[in-house]
């Protein structure tokens, strides 16, 4: 629900705009959805687009696998 609030509060809200076609409209939603996922910058994405916060997040996520099986080699390598 908070998506599409967001998306009518954004797209259509202020903005009312008569689109020519259905298909009008859906491509205006398709940026949207695009712009929302790809571009807009959240508090809760620290103030980064989501795409780039998800990619931060895996980076570390990685970081951390790597380092946790360098730890069992070490581990393994002394006993």
């Amino acid at each position: 629900e908070t998506f599409f609030g967001r998306l009518k509060n954004e797209m259509c809200y202020g903005f009312e705009k008569d689109y020519s076609s259905f298909q009008a409209f859906s491509k205006a939603v398709a940026e949207y959805i695009d712009y929302y996922n790809n571009s807009r910058i959240q508090a809760k994405t620290k103030w980064m687009p989501p795409l780039y916060r998800k990619q931060e997040i895996s980076a570390t996520f990685k970081q951390h696998i790597c380092d946790m099986q360098f730890n069992v080699v070490a581990v393994a390598l002394k006993s």
